[in-house]
């Protein structure tokens, strides 16, 4: 029902019945923060990705000047949250809206990529000598990420 005093009406608030053409979807208004994890600076620019339970993206935003960000979500479901920013390792979040309340605030904390240089020499194990041309890989253990140096 809708209550209105405009003119033209059959007196001073008249109520009208209105139909909707489509169900009406209660959402959930979905606040976000990014800081940086050590410092907790906003990171402004930042890439905010939110998918459904099938993988299916819903929305894409980016943050602002004051790493803030905004998004409309249906009530009574779950969604991953994918938080990138160059510089950073990428965030995933779990989120769901069952509870029906009307606002959710997040923060969302990425941690630096933190580049270490690797010096070391390389010796045959029999004769201590140093070798040269030797290719050498790096794996990394979460992601099975393999970087390869150069021969030297």
């Amino acid at each position: 029902y809708l209550s209105s005093n405009r003119p033209g009406g059959k007196g001073n608030d008249d109520i009208y019945h209105v139909r909707a053409l489509q169900p009406i979807q209660p959402i959930v208004e979905i606040k976000g923060t990014v800081v940086d994890a050590v410092f907790f600076n906003r990171i402004p620019n930042a890439i905010v990705i939110i998918s459904n339970e099938q993988g299916n993206k819903v929305a894409e935003v980016r943050t602002d000047s004051e790493g803030l960000y905004n998004a409309r979500l249906t009530v009574g479901k779950k969604y991953s949250i994918h938080v990138s920013e160059p510089n950073y390792t990428p965030l995933m979040q779990q989120v769901s809206t069952q509870d029906g309340m009307p606002e959710l605030e997040l923060k969302h904390a990425l941690k630096k990529d933190i580049e270490i240089p690797i010096v070391c020499t390389i010796k045959d194990k029999r004769t201590g000598l140093l070798l040269s041309g030797v290719k050498m890989s790096i794996v990394e253990r979460k992601t099975g990420q393999k970087s390869t140096s150069d021969p030297t």
